[in-house]
């Protein structure tokens, strides 16, 4: 199968567990981007915005990570909420 057709199926088959290891394995490896950290927190987002506190340990991970991610990357992190921010028009 071509790159470019697995990039778009990247998160189809991912539940938000999985997306939250991928950006905690990137974050430990100091490989994330500040690409990456948007596009996984927004696909993470999305999906905590459906579970609507069903799920309570993923609710936790997350929290955990973003904590990491706030004190370990916060030029990376400013920029991810800069940019979230930016498009609703904050």
């Amino acid at each position: 199968m071509p790159l470019f057709q697995n990039r778009h199926e990247l998160f189809r088959h991912s539940n938000t567990m999985d997306k939250i290891s991928m950006f905690q394995s990137l974050f430990d490896s100091f490989e994330l981007t500040a690409d990456e950290a948007l596009a996984l927190l927004g696909s993470i987002h999305a999906d905590l915005r459906q579970l609507r506190g069903k799920e309570g340990s993923v609710y936790a991970q997350y929290a955990g990570i973003i904590g990491l991610f706030q004190n370990g990357m916060p030029d990376i992190c400013q920029h991810v909420i800069t940019s979230w921010k930016l498009s609703r028009g904050v």
